[in-house]
């Protein structure tokens, strides 16, 4: 175990770079994701649902604060 600097552990950290870990594998994905999300919202099997898609947190804030 590292020494500790300004209250967290030396190295802590390292691990966020690690392929390993899930940070980094949904890092890697955002791209390959976000096409299969953009088809299958297109594909006919899914015309009876609404599909919504906010460009930022805020559009999110205010879209469940209208409900």
């Amino acid at each position: 175990m590292g020494a500790e600097v300004g209250g967290l552990r030396r190295g802590a950290g390292t691990g966020w770079l690690s392929r390993e870990h899930p940070a980094w594998w949904a890092w890697s994905q955002h791209g390959v994701r976000r096409r299969e999300i953009e088809r299958r919202v297109r594909d006919p099997r899914f015309a009876p649902l609404d599909t919504l898609r906010f460009g930022h947190p805020n559009d999110t804030v205010a879209w469940l604060a209208s409900l």
